[in-house]
């Protein structure tokens, strides 16, 4: 019976193998690993083996075929035993396998392997071989040199950094039996060197593992080149707080170059490394230089992919449409998402005022433990407020009472916020903010903010549990709290254990302001921002940095972030503004590589926002032509409308004139105290009225200021005479007329004389028309002296149904007319702005569908 036997182990990790290797470590056995079911075809047909060792789960990646039914078909006569893990259900190996075991422990591993050889005895061998190391009388076991062999097939297999890494470490480990196992590699420029793979070690030390390349024994290797090997010394310092009793540590060579650091230690084992392991440790370090090159040249290559198709979509998404409010939104989220920010803003540059404004933000912010913004309640009368009564509450930029949640409101560029309590068993322990970046129209209703509030409960507890990630299903949630409040985006937190702070969590949501923000951020006593500005230069700097400015410390404070990179926006031939890419939870500063990147998205929106901006401008340029050439058709209009007036009023006069005179003569035959007499009295009256109303109809469409100057006329007495004239027309549909004239006589007022007359007589009417058959119909006429500001002011309002806002806009027009065809000509109250503006004051009117209409008139008083 041959004691030389070869067994096969097919597994994707090197427990198996180790396993394999100690089980039988007293037999004259050799061992060769495959880590993958490539690395197997290629052993069984290079090689010939006494047994196969197989792990269940080892797979053909194209086919899905596991490779023990593969072997199996292929190789039947060959010794087969399968590794399936415990709680791993694979069927159909039974039949296939000469044993089937479920656990590694060296007796269950040793009996397998001796049953399927048919041993009962094994007589004890070792088998070396010597290979080149740090001198001659070194040798490598063979079952060092098939696992240093297999390992490095099966790194250039790998691409994955993590993996490579991984594969590393675990071989360097089993290479020297030692406890733990650690790769350390720089991060950028900095001076400390960071752990990227491990084994052995525990949780709890590996996550904030760094050593500093200055003094410490793996810096010293990374510097040098040089690897260190200590014995037992007793307890070595590794880094603060971490000893170990013997470690090897080699450096990871590339072209002279130094990649990193491959260690070993021992912490609770006495055992010491020796030369022999350091050459094992070094040639592998050496085949690791380069898949780690690979790895990181490949990993290079996807990403700049990755960014490169980010860049596209981008690109697609902020020059989707020519709309300024889509740009400004699609550049601040598709710039988080590319460079994976908290938060987006984009400012405007105000050079006449040195302020900045905000256009556009986009947030998904959370704040890392000890970094959250904080609201002292003590100060803040609105959220104290919520906190005693346990109600939603408003808070008003214009309106609230003073305090630091009106100023934070302020200060966010809204114009109102809701704080929204976070109650859990009967106990408020948090508050919703809802943000408006406009004032609501119409509040939600409460119980959309009661369903806010679970759902805000509901966002932080799972925050919380996930360690403060902006995990999807927070995202989902967040959004649902928005659509429920109706706001632009919202806050949450906590409240500190004794009540006194409001402590900031999260913040989500996007905005656009399209005639600015609420509030400009004044930079005129930070002269480095504006330096940036005018020159365009780019801003890369944090809180914990040594050059921070202080106007980069102004803004970050405002924006509560802790790192902020400031690219200028250009467009049209000087800086617009500028981009903030915030990071609310690191101090860092950002890689080029993401300042590019940033620059690239930015120079997109700089294009797509000058070409959004023009398109705007032309259409507000066709507009305005629009409106010039109705104005020019309304003066065609008016113009027609004034010849035809002539014509009619010489056709009107002369009948007028004949009727006048001829009245005016036989009342030169009647005494003055008969019926007759007063009859004729009348209509010289009236025709002498018609006359005045053709006369100012004539100036009205055809004003001549020269022809009828203004005089100082009381505007009371012609209140008073237009009620007298059409008052019993008015009473008799059943409408009342109230008036309130001041019981003092007020100024004059300067205007021509009748044209007072003309504008109440035409305001009264149109408000009749407006009452008739309505409930209880009322119009109030009031009159009222202003010293301070030396005016008339006249309202003539009436409680029926009221004017849509869209024929406000157009009430003043000439020729608009909600009336039928041939009823009215939609000139009164066109008419009667030009009277008033004649007389140097203004009309307006107020109106709320359904709660009837107020006209009001404001006159300067004469000072002569």
């Amino acid at each position: 019976m041959s004691s030389h036997k070869k067994i096969l182990v097919v597994s994707g990790d090197y427990d198996l193998l180790h396993q394999a290797r100690q089980s039988l470590t007293d037999l004259g056995f050799s061992f060769q690993g495959a880590f993958s079911h490539r690395d197997a075809l290629y052993a069984i047909r290079n090689h010939e083996y006494d047994a196969i060792v197989v792990h269940a789960l080892v797979a053909d990646p194209k086919s899905g075929e596991y490779t023990a039914n593969y072997l199996r078909d292929a190789y039947q006569r060959m010794p087969m035993i399968i590794y399936v893990p415990e709680n791993v259900t694979v069927n159909g190996y039974g039949e296939s396998a000469d044993q089937v075991i479920s656990n590694l422990d060296e007796g269950t591993i040793r009996h397998a392997v001796l049953q399927v050889l048919h041993y009962h005895t094994a007589p004890i061998m070792l088998q070396t071989i010597q290979l080149k190391g740090r001198d001659d009388s070194e040798y490598w076991d063979v079952d060092e040199v098939q696992t240093f062999l297999a390992l490095t097939r099966s790194l250039t297999e790998v691409l994955d950094l993590h993996e490579v890494l991984s594969r590393v470490v675990i071989a360097a480990r089993q290479l020297t039996d030692a406890e733990e196992g650690m790769i350390l590699l720089p991060d950028g420029d900095s001076p400390e060197l960071y752990l990227r793979a491990r084994v052995g070690m525990d949780n709890a030390v590996a996550r904030n593992f760094r050593v500093k390349t200055s003094d410490t024994l793996a810096g010293q290797v990374f510097r040098t080149g040089q690897p260190v090997l200590i014995g037992q010394r007793g307890p070595l310092k590794v880094k603060t707080q971490y000893f170990v009793n013997a470690l090897l540590y080699v450096p990871i060579l590339l072209q002279g170059q130094t990649l990193g650091v491959l260690g070993v230690n021992n912490r609770t084992k006495h055992d010491v490394f020796n030369g022999h392991h350091e050459t094992l440790l070094l040639n592998l370090a050496a085949y690791a230089a380069i898949a780690i090159e690979n790895a990181r040249i490949h990993e290079q290559s996807m990403r700049r992919a990755r960014e490169l198709r980010a860049l596209v979509d981008a690109s697609e998404a902020i020059n989707a449409t020519l709309s300024v409010d889509h740009t400004l939104s699609a550049t601040c989220e598709q710039l988080a998402r590319v460079l994976g920010l908290s938060q987006a803003e984009i400012l405007e540059y105000d050079r006449i005022h040195a302020c900045l404004r905000t256009r556009a933000r986009f947030s998904r912010a959370i704040w890392r433990p000890g970094h959250e913004p904080r609201l002292s309640l003590a100060e803040c009368p609105t959220l104290t407020h919520v906190l005693r009564e346990g109600q939603p509450q408003l808070v008003h930029v214009d309106r609230s009472p003073p305090g630091a949640d009106r100023d934070y409101c302020a200060q966010s560029a809204a114009r109102a916020m809701v704080a929204v309590p976070i109650m859990g068993d009967e106990h408020l322990f948090g508050i919703l903010l809802a943000f408006y970046k406009q004032n609501p129209r119409k509040m939600p209703a409460t119980e959309q903010f009661m369903t806010a509030q679970y759902l805000g409960m509901e966002a932080l507890l799972e925050l919380l549990d996930k360690e403060r990630t902006f995990t999807p299903s927070v995202q989902r949630i967040v959004d649902e709290i928005n659509t429920l409040c109706e706001s632009d985006w919202c806050e949450a937190g906590l409240l500190t254990n004794d009540s006194s702070e409001f402590v900031l969590h999260f913040r989500s949501g996007n905005a656009t302001w399209l005639e600015g923000s609420a509030a400009d951020v004044s930079i005129a006593e930070y002269g480095d921002l504006r330096d940036a500005l005018e020159t365009q230069n780019i801003v890369n700097q944090h809180v914990e940095g040594e050059m921070l400015t202080p106007g980069v410390h102004y803004l970050l404070q405002m924006t509560n972030a802790r790192s902020m990179l400031a690219l200028p926006l250009n467009y049209r031939g000087q800086t617009q503004g500028a981009v903030l890419c915030l990071d609310m939870e690191n101090s860092r500063s950002f890689a080029m590589r993401e300042v590019d990147l940033g620059r690239a998205v930015v120079g997109q929106a700089a294009t797509a926002l000058e070409n959004a901006e023009l398109h705007s401008d032309l259409g507000s340029s066709l507009e305005k032509l629009q409106a010039a050439q109705e104005l020019l058709i309304q003066q065609a209009r008016l113009s027609a409308m004034g010849e035809l007036a002539a014509a009619v009023a010489h056709q009107v006069n002369n009948p007028l004139t004949t009727i006048v005179l001829d009245t005016e003569l036989m009342m030169l035959q009647e005494p003055p105290d008969t019926e007759r007499y007063q009859a004729l009295l009348a209509i010289v009256r009236s025709g002498k009225r018609a006359a005045s109303v053709m006369r100012r109809l004539l100036s009205a469409v055809r004003p001549q200021a020269d022809e009828t100057p203004p005089v100082p006329i009381q505007t009371i007495t012609t209140i008073e005479d237009t009620i007298a004239l059409v008052k019993s027309h008015i009473e008799r549909d059943g409408i009342r007329i109230l008036t309130q004239m001041p019981e003092e006589p007020i100024p004059p007022v300067m205007a021509v004389p009748g044209e007072l007359e003309d504008v109440w007589l035409n305001l009264l009417l149109n408000a009749h028309d407006a009452l008739v058959g309505y409930p209880k119909p009322v119009i109030r006429v009031t009159a009222e002296y202003d010293p301070d500001d030396r005016m008339v002011r006249v309202a003539i309002a009436d409680n029926g149904p009221g004017i849509a806002e869209d024929i406000q806009r157009h009430i003043f027009d000439a020729f608009f007319t909600t009336k039928p065809v041939g009823v009215g000509t939609g000139l009164g109250l066109h008419i009667c702005r030009q009277f008033v503006q004649r007389a140097g004051g203004q009309i307006t009117v107020q109106s709320v569908p359904g709660k009837g209409a107020r006209f009001a008139v404001d006159l300067p008083v004469s000072e002569r």
